[in-house]
Parts: C-alpha cells; sequence; structure tokens
C-alpha cells in the first residue's frame, strides 16, 4: 500500500524523494532564512524517507 496522489497516482514519497537537490523554496527561506541548502536536502529526505517506511508498515500488516 502507497500514499499516492489521487489523479495521477504517483507515490508521495518518490515525489519528494525526487526533490532532493531542488533549491529552497523562497517562501520557505522568508520563514526560515538561515536554512541552508543542506539542511533543505535533509528535511526533503527524512520527508521522504518516512513516507516509505510508512508505506513499508501498511503494506507488511493490510493484507
Amino acid at each position: 500500500m502507497r500514499i499516492c496522489l489521487s489523479r495521477s497516482g504517483v507515490s508521495l514519497a518518490q515525489v519528494l524523494l525526487s526533490a532532493d537537490g531542488c533549491p529552497v523554496p523562497d517562501r520557505v527561506l522568508d520563514e526560515f532564512p538561515e536554512l541552508n541548502q543542506y539542511e533543505w536536502n535533509a528535511v526533503i529526505q527524512v520527508a521522504g524517507l518516512t513516507l516509505l517506511a510508512f508505506e513499508g508498515e501498511l503494506g507488511s500488516g493490510a493484507e
């Protein structure tokens, strides 16, 4: 079981993980001006990997 975008069916975790390395959005920098690219990459990776772990948990007990 995966958490997917409803219209396209694309895995939300995969979308997040593909954003790794993308520049920090201006809106985020407005809120957190001290945030650097390395930390932004970490945010994206942790969020994506958390969703992947959740997918594994759902798949292991839902069948």
